[in-house]
């Protein structure tokens, strides 16, 4: 069998070394062409861009020397079809330019220097821009205000003194008391200062105060005011309503201070001053603060709150009935033919007239609605004599009548006895449901007007609509019908029948000022509604659009009863003097900065009049009794005020009191008045009034009030001391005068004394102390020798400006201060040294001076003697003295040198070259 093998290769055979050679070969190409895979896409550079561009260029003009003459492409491109020439011209109108990738920015990982860059940068612009902005509005202030303010001095000027008529019931301006109570003051921080309570503080001011008939009316409601402190004083009540009530009525007798006066009437009906004659109270004396408790709780529904609600919704009901009885009586008498009331002129029958008066003619009654009696319209007698107030008297009537009208109505005469016999003017709750059963069945829909008021008020009944417009046409008519209809909900209250005092005051908030004065040339109607239903801060805050002077005097008058509220100090608003706070019921209750407007009211007059602006002052305090914190607020407030009043106005004498130069007190209207401002005692007064405007004066530099203000609170140590201060500052002033004066007799005020130069005002005050015994014990011995060195340095000072040289250094010399040796002594210099380390201030001040003082002189007497003629052996030992002493006063300067200024130094260095 035959077999196939194969054969291996041999050494030697040619075959098989080609064969490894072509394997070889294909190896190394894989090898290559896996090498050429890994490379990347664009090839590597390997000359620099400096040669590159070189070779571009070479490249470039090789290309355009070919483009030139090579006319063997010509003909080429011309046998296929193209023109050179105009390609040629095609491809150089296209602009190639290279283009240039940049990278990827380097970013900057210096985070905190970024921020901290930008956040200077946004400091500088915001600096800028707030810079720029104050620049803008100060411009604007500047302008708006300059003007303003002179425009606003020049017309009070006019309207003062007659020059322009006053332009009364404007809206007035408002004027900012961004610095204290009193606008421009000391107290700049005061507590109720930034406006007492910042800047906003604003109080709105009519521009008719400063004319002629307003100083009148001023004066009238000041001496009111008087009057009260002195009652206040001597603890006896007073019917301040009636009181302002009767200022305002001798003033004229024009209408508006007709409405203005029947507000007082409001008032004294609602605290109950009824029984007043010739200022007295006859009966039912009402006592100062005597609703303060109960108002304070106004809002709440504890027994006080419903009992001053009570109070006020009775009180003012009261006013419109007396007011509406008075117009009955009035149109009767001015119509007795058509009134016809008879021989008896009985509550009825006067009643009964003025519906003659109003709906009878011809013997006829003019109303077709009216159910006629007895040719008498009796529901509508009914309602006049429950419009009038005589509830007994339309009780009588009703019995009188009850066979007629019980053919009418059936139960109305028992529904009449019973509201009129119910204190609370509430019915049974069986009576109220028959009668609320009939109103609502028939009496709602009955053509007599009259009928169903009186059904809707006795039973209360349809409260969502509160409006007679045919029996109560007019405001007071409407204001009585909400009155009589309130009524301080109760435990058995039925739903829907809930209308008290607080609903009438939304109510009349609700319907603003304008639906009630459309016109606005009636301002007082809103502020009596506002009265009537015991709205008094909001009222208060309105009547000062139109006239603050009877707008402050019914703050006054409130505040004496207690019926007003007034801020703490966290409640205080900037923008407003009214402020408000939200209670737990939806409702807000209002305050009054009763402060401010006081110290707003008072800056017109208080320098002329300062006891008068006292008065109104002290009656901060009457908060004096609210519960702390404001109690205690307002008293520091009044005292503020007082020391205030003292600094503005410098009254000291009247207001602080004086002390004769003997030592004679004289009281002031403050001390007076101790006890309506809190204060216990006499000591209590000087601590807390003169102490503390003595040291606020001091604060403000002026020396002489400090110097009064410290002796009247009886801190005669302080005031040696204010005294030295103020003498060395006054010997340090080259332009400061020193004059000397006589002694003081005894009847001299030091309120007198205090307005002198520094040095007399030292040499009189010492000159009292010294005189008493008591005073000088407390003034401390360093003051007392301080004060005569002062005054010896000013008697060198003199001299020196006399060019009495050898009095001057006499004088220097005896004060043992400065070394003015004939010989050279180095350890009493040094001793003078010690001792000037020990000066009080106001003397060491002054020791530069002296040496000043004293190197001259001795120059100049130097000078003197070496210009002598004469050449005598005593001139030139004198000449040697005065050189000795001066280089002992100059060794003396060297050791204090430090001490001085170098002016000074260096002026005695060039008077010690002069020798």
């Amino acid at each position: 069998m035959a077999a196939t093998s194969a054969q291996l290769p041999v050494a030697g055979n040619p075959t098989a070394s080609a064969s490894a050679s072509a394997l070889d070969e294909l190896l190394e190409q894989s090898k290559r062409l896996l090498y050429e895979l890994k490379q990347p896409v664009l090839p590597q550079l390997h000359f620099s861009l400096e040669q590159i561009d070189v070779q571009a260029q070479s490249m470039a003009n090789k290309a355009a020397q070919a483009r030139d003459g090579d006319t063997k492409a010509h003909y080429l491109l011309a046998n296929s079809g193209m023109n050179a020439e105009e390609t040629a011209q095609v491809l150089r109108t296209i602009a190639l330019q290279s283009t240039y990738d940049s990278g990827p920015p380097i970013s900057d990982t210096d985070v905190d220097g970024y921020l901290r860059y930008r956040r200077e940068q946004s400091i500088m612009a915001a600096m800028e821009q707030d810079m720029a902005r104050r620049s803008r509005e100060f411009d604007l202030f500047l302008e708006k205000n300059l003007n303003a303010e002179w425009e606003k001095q020049k017309q009070k000027f006019f309207e003062h003194f007659g020059f322009l008529k006053s332009t009364q019931d404007q809206q007035s301006s408002q004027q900012s008391l961004d610095k204290s109570v009193f606008g421009k003051s000391h107290f700049r921080k005061s507590t109720f200062g930034k406006s007492v309570f910042g800047r906003d503080d604003t109080f709105r001011q009519s521009q008719t105060q400063a004319s002629s008939p307003n100083i009148h009316r001023q004066t009238r409601y000041g001496q009111v005011v008087k009057l009260l402190q002195i009652k206040r004083i001597e603890k006896k009540p007073m019917p301040v309503m009636s009181a302002f009530g009767e200022a305002i009525k001798s003033l004229g007798s024009d209408i508006k201070s007709q409405q203005l006066f029947d507000s007082w009437r409001i008032l004294s009906s609602i605290v109950g001053e009824s029984g007043v004659l010739n200022g007295q109270f006859t009966r039912d004396v009402i006592k100062e603060r005597q609703f303060a408790i109960h108002y304070a709780a106004v809002s709440s529904e504890s027994k006080e709150g419903v009992f001053v609600r009570t109070r006020i919704t009775d009180g003012s009901r009261r006013y419109l009935e007396n007011q509406f009885f008075a117009h009955v009586e009035t149109e009767v008498a001015r119509n007795p033919q058509d009134a016809n009331i008879g021989g008896v002129p009985s509550i009825q029958n006067k009643a009964l007239g003025y519906l003659k008066v109003r709906f009878y003619r011809n013997h006829t009654w003019e109303n077709p609605n009216l159910e006629i009696v007895n040719n008498i319209p009796i529901w509508a007698l009914l309602f006049y004599l429950f419009r009038s107030g005589y509830l007994t008297e339309a009780v009588q009537y009703a019995q009188t009548h009850e066979s007629s009208i019980i053919r009418l109505e059936r139960h109305f005469v028992s529904y009449l006895k019973a509201y009129a016999t119910s204190s609370e003017r509430r019915l049974p709750r069986q009576l109220r449901d028959r009668l609320h059963s009939e109103y609502s069945q028939r009496i709602r829909f009955t053509q007599d007007p009259f009928k169903t008021a009186l059904y809707k008020i006795i039973g209360r009944c349809d409260l969502s609509k509160r409006n007679l417009g045919d029996v109560c046409p007019t405001t007071e008519d409407w204001m009585w019908l909400q009155l009589i209809l309130c009524r301080e909900a109760s435990n058995d209250e039925i739903s829907g029948e809930e209308f008290g005092l607080v609903n009438l005051q939304n109510t009349i908030m609700s319907f603003g000022a304008k639906h009630f004065n459309q016109k606005g040339n009636n301002p007082v109607i809103y502020f009596q509604l506002l009265l009537l239903c015991g709205l008094f801060e909001r009222g208060v805050n309105y009547l000062l659009n139109w006239n603050n002077t009877d707008a402050v005097h019914f703050a006054v008058g409130l505040c004496y009863h207690g019926l007003l509220r007034v801020p703490s100090i966290k409640e205080v608003s900037e923008d407003s003097l009214l402020t408000t706070k939200p209670l737990k019921s939806g409702n807000e209750e209002a305050f009054i900065n009763f402060a401010r407007l006081l110290g707003s009211y008072i800056q017109e007059f208080m320098r002329a009049e300062p006891e008068m602006a006292l008065d109104y002052i002290c009656l901060i305090c009457l908060n004096g009794d609210l519960p702390s914190p404001k109690g205690t607020e307002q008293r520091n407030l009044c005292h503020e005020m007082i020391r205030e009043l003292a600094l503005e106005t410098r009254e000291f004498s009247a207001l602080l009191g004086d002390v004769k130069a003997d030592g004679r007190k004289e009281i002031g209207a403050i001390q007076k008045r101790v006890k309506l401002i809190g204060l216990e005692d006499h000591a209590d007064y000087l601590r807390t009034i003169t102490e503390q405007a003595a040291r606020q004066a001091d604060l403000d530099g002026r020396t002489s009030d400090a110097v009064l203000l410290y002796h009247l609170s009886e801190d005669y140590d302080t005031v040696a001391t204010i005294i030295n201060k103020s003498l060395g500052d006054a010997i340090n002033d080259p332009s400061s005068r020193l004059f000397q004066t006589p002694m003081l007799s005894n009847d001299t005020s030091i309120a007198l004394a205090a307005e002198q130069s520094p040095a007399q005002l030292a040499r009189n005050m010492m000159q009292v102390y010294s005189a008493n015994a008591r005073i000088y014990s407390r003034v401390s011995q360093v003051n007392r020798d301080a004060c005569q060195t002062l005054l010896k340095m000013v008697e060198a000072r003199t001299s020196f400006e006399a060019q009495q040289w050898e009095n001057c250094l006499h004088i220097l010399d005896a004060l043992e201060l400065i070394p003015l040796d004939k010989e050279l002594n180095v350890g009493k210099v040094k001793k003078k040294v010690q001792l000037f380390s020990s000066l009080p201030e106001y003397i060491a001040s002054n020791i530069p001076i002296m040496l000043s003082m004293a190197m001259n002189c001795l120059l100049a007497i130097h000078t003197q003697l070496k210009e002598s003629p004469f050449g005598d052996v005593s001139r030139i030992n004198k000449m040697g003295e005065l050189r000795k002493m001066a280089r002992c006063a100059m060794m003396f300067a060297g050791m204090i040198q430090y001490r001085m200024s170098s002016e000074t130094f260096g002026e005695l260095n060039r008077l010690d070259v002069m020798f």
